[in-house]
């Protein structure tokens, strides 16, 4: 069974960027609380049955979150995901940039929403967290390749679809995104 002090030490390490990522399915602060909350129960109770692996907690944490969102879904009948939370900062003070950005925002959550959970936590897990594509991979338990193409993908639809709803500017700064991309992962 897992001590007080590791679990101290354990929450201390992962309990922000957990809760950004829980906060990120649900759009739900006090919801993502409680999540986080029920996610390190069940690491505790599972420390009860069987030896922990420190290599692998955090990637436990991850998983039993996304877990808890999934069934969260499931029994309230959505998902519901918010892949920005305030990546798009305010042009300060004129309403008209202020409302396009407003706009821009909401398609960009709309257009992450349609995509399967697996593009959405890649892109949340990047975009969010800033977390290195290897530990998206540990996290998510595929590989780093395959959170790689989901982040790769994930952008070329952003980009075709802010161009086609005519987000011209946007759609030219995730170009440059992929071109980035590109250059660094090929």
């Amino acid at each position: 069974m897992i001590d007080n002090k590791t679990l101290s030490d354990i929450y201390d390490r992962h309990h922000h960027e957990l809760f950004v990522y829980i906060c990120g399915f649900t759009r739900m602060p006090e919801v993502a609380e409680d999540f986080l909350h029920d996610a390190f129960v069940r690491l505790i109770r599972y420390s009860q049955k069987y030896p922990l692996d420190p290599t692998n907690i955090r990637a436990f944490l991850y998983r039993t979150a996304r877990n808890i969102c999934i069934d969260h879904a499931r029994r309230n009948k959505k998902l519901n995901i918010s892949p920005l939370e305030e990546n798009l900062k305010s042009g300060g003070g004129d309403p008209q940039t202020d409302l396009e950005l407003r706009e821009l925002r909401g398609t960009v959550d709309s257009l992450v929403d349609a995509r399967d959970q697996l593009s959405r936590s890649v892109y949340l897990m990047r975009t969010e967290l800033d977390m290195p594509y290897q530990e998206i991979a540990g996290a998510l338990n595929i590989s780093e390749r395959t959170a790689k193409r989901k982040m790769s993908s994930m952008l070329e639809y952003l980009a075709d679809s802010l161009e086609k709803a005519g987000f011209k500017l946007f759609m030219l700064i995730l170009l440059s995104l992929l071109a980035i991309l590109f250059v660094i992962y090929r």
